[in-house]
């Protein structure tokens, strides 16, 4: 099924093949990236090296955020925004800038127009994470998982890590220098419980110290 989307409320555009699942006559769209189909049955599979991660690449919104265009939003698809301390998001000017418009330089590394923004104008502890589990009609498998994430960050920073929690086992990579370019980072070893994870970024930073985060990918180790 081709879906032509209008998600962004800017647009059509960004079509994508998806698969769909019922409810006797009622559609359910199945948010994978990586699937295998029987042409002839028309029976379709959940593919080993599908990425789990939803907004992946922070292209859902294709705006700034927080944005007062309709559709008036104050977080990116997919993901919870948690201000631990700083400036709450919201549609006034001193907001938080949650994304970035990346240049037409990134984009020779990184996938797309969009990607995470943490900073603050003041000293700020910032975590944004999202919950991956079954769905009516995939299962999401317990198995080992691999989560990476490129990353370009300032210095300034007391916390800034990546992590993944499932079950009462909680795994993290700290990064500790800053990075100029886009570098890529690599959490392995994630162990899956209950058919449940949450990943995420929490940074820990002075005023207007920033992480830019893109093409987040959660895939079943080989």
């Amino acid at each position: 099924m081709v879906i032509v989307t209008d998600f962004a409320g800017n647009g059509l555009g960004y079509n994508q093949w998806c698969p769909l699942s019922f409810n006797g006559d009622v559609p359910y769209f199945n948010s994978l990236n990586s699937w295998n189909l029987d042409a002839e049955t028309g029976e379709w599979e959940v593919a080993d090296d599908n990425n789990w991660v939803n907004n992946a690449s922070f292209e859902a919104d294709r705006k700034e955020m927080p944005s007062s265009k309709k559709p008036v939003q104050t977080r990116l698809r997919g993901w919870e925004t948690t201000i631990i301390q700083g400036t709450e998001v919201s549609l006034e000017p001193n907001s938080p800038k949650l994304n970035h418009a990346n240049t037409e330089e990134e984009r020779k590394v990184v996938i797309g127009e969009r990607s995470l923004n943490m900073s603050d104008q003041v000293d700020f502890t910032r975590q944004v994470h999202q919950v991956i589990s079954s769905s009516p009609h995939v299962e999401f498998p317990n198995a080992t998982y691999t989560l990476t994430a490129k990353i370009k960050n300032s210095g300034n920073f007391n916390k800034l890590e990546m992590y993944a929690k499932s079950g009462k086992k909680h795994f993290k990579i700290t990064v500790k220098e800053e990075n100029d370019n886009w570098s890529t980072i690599t959490l392995e070893g994630i162990k899956v419980k209950d058919n449940e994870v949450e990943i995420g970024f929490l940074a820990d930073g002075k005023a207007r110290a920033f992480c830019l985060v893109d093409d987040v990918t959660l895939l079943k180790a080989n």
